[in-house]
């Protein structure tokens, strides 16, 4: 072997090495694009299935609330209350206001009571059941002649009103109330009440 030949041998050898490196390099690069090709797609998939079950739960949240909404509305259109009858008796200051309950729920009313330019008088949370109707009491002194203002409120926001006047038919008998308007469902069965 001469020195040429032993040259080009030496150099070739070197050639093969910087050619096995460079392949080795050149895969090396290669592999650097697929695995961040994969860590992206991993993070792509990971960030849509948090906004996915985000998205699902919010979702869900909002189709219950208006569910419910929905069922509170059905129950607020099917209450159905009135202000059945009212007396007072002045021998104790005491206002009798019969509420009925024509509907098919259970219901819960405040009753609150203005004589026009005079006292104020109230009675909160009346359980009413479905097809009843209750007696509630509510100390107010009412003079006669006095404009009194009833108003009958559920807890769902329905509400029935009476308007009545306190008549007096002389010092030996107490007043009773003439109905001279009533609002809500159904306009009530009424006499005058003479209370004793």
């Amino acid at each position: 072997m001469c020195l040429d030949e032993k040259v080009k041998w030496k150099t070739g050898n070197k050639d093969r090495r910087r050619n096995r490196l460079s392949r080795f390099k050149r895969n090396q690069r290669g592999l650097s694009p697929v695995i961040a090709n994969i860590v992206l797609a991993a993070a792509v998939i990971t960030i849509g299935g948090m906004v996915w079950s985000f998205s699902q739960s919010a979702t869900t949240i909002i189709a219950d609330d208006y569910v419910k909404g929905v069922m509170d509305l059905m129950d607020e259109g099917i209450e159905r209350f009135t202000i059945e009858h009212v007396g007072y008796s002045s021998s104790n200051h005491t206002l009798q206001v019969w509420i009925y309950n024509y509907g098919d729920n259970d219901i819960i009313v405040d009753v609150y009571v203005n004589v026009i330019g005079g006292a104020f008088g109230s009675k909160m949370e009346n359980n009413v059941s479905s097809k009843a109707i209750i007696k509630v009491p509510i100390s107010i002194t009412i003079a006669s002649g006095s404009e009194v203002a009833i108003k009958a409120a559920s807890r769902r926001g329905n509400n029935a009103y009476y308007t009545s006047h306190a008549l007096g038919t002389g010092e030996a008998s107490p007043p009773y109330l003439v109905s001279s308007s009533s609002l809500g469902y159904s306009s009530p069965r009424l006499s005058p009440c003479i209370s004793s």
